[in-house]
Formats: structure tokens, C-alpha cells, sequence
């Protein structure tokens, strides 16, 4: 915000066009100049008005490009091909990133979701909105092995598939897929995935898979099982 209140316009940047251009663009239009950039006959004095503030929101290494145009729309169409050539190779490598991403070994559910969620961010301010159903896909396609049955359950749903309502489904099975929680209690994992299968559809409290068992003690509400 400015010091009188009104919003600003950050300056053009390497990575912040398709932003840039939509509050230049609605800034233009507040000032009552955007008209100079969309004509190729200009009022004079529009123009020259509208092609100041484009030069005066775009960082030094841009200057080149739009230093020596005439008029706010040769300016405006220089910086838009320039940006999108490199918006698409951009798209291209996220893209890339996205499809290839995995969950690393020993890595939380939690982190494997924040860089995600990163890409998605990233995507969004390249101008490619990534719709919420295809990163929940990409999300349980990067699991390893011993979430595939899990994966299996949850897109034989109806529901639309969304990352942050599947994340606190799969919490209690990441914690007691841990190799030393395994030893330690006696679980096996068929036995955790049909209990997740019952809390998904709402038959069985999450606090019954949560509930810690030790060799073949058992306190009271425990269930004792032996792989």
C-alpha cells in the first residue's frame, strides 16, 4: 500500500508478469489511461501518461525493452511477447516438476504436501491455475508403495478429491506405517488400512488405529492384533 492508501503496483520482474499485467492493467484503467494502450491512435497526452507509468513499473533490466518505445502499446506489446515466450517455458519446467515429483524416502506426509502446494504456487503465478482435484491425483500417484492400497480407496470415491481433506486421513497411517511403531506394537499394515478404510466411510473412531498396543498387554478399549 502506498502512503496515501492505495494499493501499488510491485514492479515487473522475471517471474511476476501475468500478476504485473493485471494490476497495471486495472491501475491504467483507474487513471483513466488504459484507452492509449488498446488504441493505435491514441490521445497524445493519454499516451505519454500511460507509457510513463509502464516504464516507471518494471525493474532496471527491462528498461532495454521498453526504453525505446514511442508509444504505451508498443511498450505494453513488447513487454507481453517477451514475458510469455518465457511464461511458457516456465509452464513447460513446472509442469515437468510436477509430474515427476515423489515423495522422498523418510519424509513426512506434512512436507511432501508443502512442496506441492510450492509447485501449485509457482504454477499459479506463471498464469497456470492447477485445479485442486489434479494436485490431490499428483499428491497420491508420488506415494510410495505401501500407500497403493490407500490410493486405491480413496479415488474409487465419488468425492472430488481435495490435498488438505486427505491429508488428516492419512496422518494416522504414515505414523503407524513407522518402522519402529511396527515393531513396536505388533501391527500389521493390513489390519491399519482396514481400519482406515472403516474411519473413511465414518464406522470407526480415528482414535481406535491411534491406540498404542504394547507385546500382547492390552488396556481397556485396546484391541490386540497379531500379524
Amino acid at each position: 500500500m502506498s502512503a496515501e492508501g492505495k494499493p501499488m503496483v510491485d514492479s515487473l520482474d522475471v517471474d511476476n508478469y501475468s500478476t504485473w499485467s493485471n494490476r497495471m492493467r486495472a491501475m491504467l484503467i483507474s487513471k483513466g489511461l488504459w484507452a492509449a494502450v488498446e488504441s493505435t491512435t491514441p490521445n497524445v497526452d493519454q499516451d505519454q501518461k500511460a507509457l510513463a507509468k509502464i516504464i516507471l513499473h518494471v525493474k532496471d533490466y527491462h528498461l532495454a525493452t521498453v526504453g525505446s518505445c514511442a508509444t504505451a502499446k508498443q511498450a505494453w506489446d513488447a513487454l507481453k511477447a517477451t514475458h510469455e515466450a518465457k511464461s511458457n517455458a516456465r509452464k513447460l519446467m513446472l509442469r515437468r516438476e510436477l509430474t515427476q515429483l515423489r515423495m522422498r524416502a523418510s519424509e513426512l506426509l506434512t512436507v511432501y504436501a508443502a512442496r506441492l502446494k510450492d509447485l501449485q504456487t509457482q504454477l499459479r503465478s506463471a498464469g497456470d491455475e492447477v485445479k485442486a482435484q489434479e494436485i490431490a491425483l499428483q499428491f497420491l500417484a508420488g506415494l510410495p508403495h505401501a500407500y497403493s492400497m490407500i490410493s486405491t480407496v480413496l479415488t474409487s470415491s465419488d468425492r472430488e478429491l481435495k490435498l488438505d481433506e486427505m491429508l488428516p486421513k492419512l496422518l494416522p497411517v504414515e505414523q503407524q506405517a513407522q518402522p519402529e511403531s511396527s515393531v513396536r506394537t505388533g501391527w500389521c499394515m493390513p489390519f491399519i488400512i482396514g481400519t482406515w478404510i472403516l474411519w473413511f466411510e465414518g464406522i470407526v473412531h480415528p482414535g481406535f488405529l491411534l491406540a498404542p498396543l504394547v507385546g500382547d498387554s492390552r488396556q481397556r478399549g485396546q484391541v490386540a492384533v497379531r500379524c
